[in-house]
């Protein structure tokens, strides 16, 4: 499995409206092929937000590139934020919680 990581930085004043945007823009998101699992974090205190999402295959994350790159870039339009890195990684290791 693969995932990509996004990390943003919004005002702290608007974080109830960058949750509700990132909820927005992940719930067009949910139905890309190959997506197994999407989580959104934010720091209230400081307005950063980070977004990962997991994979089946490098090939369906990769295939989903644009359109996340789109949604990024509408929610930081929206929020008057910035996007301040998207990275990819293979997921090598996962245990459930006991």
């Amino acid at each position: 499995m693969w995932a990509r990581v996004s990390t943003y930085q919004f005002p702290p004043t608007d974080v109830e409206k960058t949750v509700d945007q990132f909820n927005e823009a992940l719930d067009t998101f949910l139905g890309q092929p190959g997506l197994k699992r999407a989580e959104v974090f934010v720091n209230r205190r400081s307005g950063a937000g980070i977004t990962i999402t997991i994979w089946e295959s490098e090939d369906a994350m990769k295939a989903s590139e644009d359109d996340a790159d789109r949604l990024r870039r509408h929610v930081t339009l929206e929020l008057v934020g910035w996007i301040e890195s998207v990275k990819e990684y293979e997921l090598v290791r996962s245990e459930p919680s006991v």
